[in-house]
């Protein structure tokens, strides 16, 4: 996951501090072996993220690494004068550094309910296939005096949108959604001989073998950021590899907050073209150079955690 201290869309620390703290507690309580690497990209001066979140001691399951990109290497790079994180490059810096058999790229903002992390735990994940999830938006701000239990309650009973794999449900917006549903039969014509994926907000929860990271090299990192978090979807379907989609009791929570309602609407030139590329090929392209995920940088970096 990346983020920035820069109290991005009101109450942002808050925000991350309670995923950070449910998803460990998980990791604790179901003995999953795992490291959560958290870039901290440009942040303001004398903010990083490292000193400014808090973890709980004596950790026998998770380390926590924090990796920083300071503003000089920022703007150093291509697209940067716009946008004070480069999300997708920052993910794939994460990519890049990590230790662990199996990469899930995800949100700071992002909450794993029980059944999840413990199918995480169950070592059942294969190399042949790329993991995804459906995403529940959780109306209100949730209680900070509430125990782990209590604000994985407060999220199920507080759920007010569903980013689903035909489309997205919410009490406002059920004929859109019925629409979706009724073109599902043009993709599978779309993106035969293979099964549509599931990209509505990939950017939140997708996960695959660490080898498979390598192969295509991350995330492209190309100009814009609307739907850059499909790319790598079909990228991994044109391996090809199978997708599977945790669902069922299996969920993410998204705390919500403010958003530009055009933010994804939207697709950059280089974004629409790599879109084409692909669907035109079905076979995986890489986009990105061997220096994927600021290979060529030194990067400061602290670890909280198991030893």
């Amino acid at each position: 996951m990346t983020g920035r201290n820069d109290n991005y869309a009101g109450n942002f620390l808050e925000r991350m501090q309670t995923s950070l703290e449910i998803t460990i507690r998980l990791i604790e309580k179901f003995e999953l072996s795992a490291e959560i690497i958290i870039v901290d990209w440009n942040s303001p001066k004398n903010k990083n993220l490292r000193k400014t979140l808090t973890f709980p001691k004596n950790l026998k399951n998770s380390i926590i690494r924090i990796i920083e990109v300071p503003s000089d290497i920022h703007k150093r790079l291509p697209y940067s004068n716009n946008r004070f994180v480069l999300e997708y490059t920052a993910k794939n810096v994460g990519a890049r550094h990590a230790n662990g058999e199996y990469i899930l790229a995800t949100n700071p903002d992002i909450i794993f309910n029980t059944s999840l992390i413990k199918y995480l735990a169950s070592k059942k994940l294969s190399p042949n296939f790329f993991y995804r999830s459906i995403r529940y938006d959780v109306k209100g701000q949730i209680p900070a005096n509430y125990s782990i239990s209590e604000k994985l309650e407060y999220c199920e009973k507080n759920i007010n949108k569903v980013y689903g794999y035909l489309g997205t449900l919410s009490k406002k917006k059920i004929l859109e959604y019925l629409i979706d549903v009724l073109l599902y039969p043009r993709s599978l014509i779309h993106f035969f001989p293979f099964v549509p994926p599931h990209t509505n907000a990939a950017g939140d929860f997708f996960l695959m073998h660490k080898k498979r990271w390598l192969a295509v090299r991350g995330y492209p990192e190309i100009e814009g950021w609307q739907q850059i978090d499909g790319i790598i979807v079909l990228q991994a379907l044109f391996l090809p590899l199978k997708q599977k989609i945790l669902g069922g009791p299996m969920k993410i929570y998204h705390q919500e907050h403010p958003t530009d309602p055009n933010k994804n609407k939207y697709r950059s030139p280089a974004v629409e073209k790599a879109y084409k590329r692909l669907m035109n090929l079905k076979k995986t392209i890489i986009f990105n150079s061997k220096d994927w995920g600021l290979a060529k940088y030194n990067l400061t970096e602290a670890v909280f955690g198991r030893k």
